[in-house]
């Protein structure tokens, strides 16, 4: 927990690239608000090493 309605989760996907099969690994953060019961809004950042096959950048989403 961040706050009292803020909290992180982070996740470590390991991908193969269909047309190269080529393989990176991506983080995920997400930051999640939550109202009552709910997620009401999350925010999520994406990370792959630099050098790794694919972005190679932080990129921050649109959230949902």
């Amino acid at each position: 927990m961040i706050g009292q309605d803020t909290f992180t989760v982070r996740c470590t996907f390991d991908e193969r690239v269909v047309a190269t099969g080529t393989r990176q690994r991506i983080t995920k953060i997400s930051m999640c608000t939550v109202e009552g019961d709910w997620i009401v809004r999350e925010e999520a950042f994406f990370y792959s090493a630099p050098g790794a096959p694919g972005p190679g950048t932080v990129t921050a989403l649109t959230p949902l």
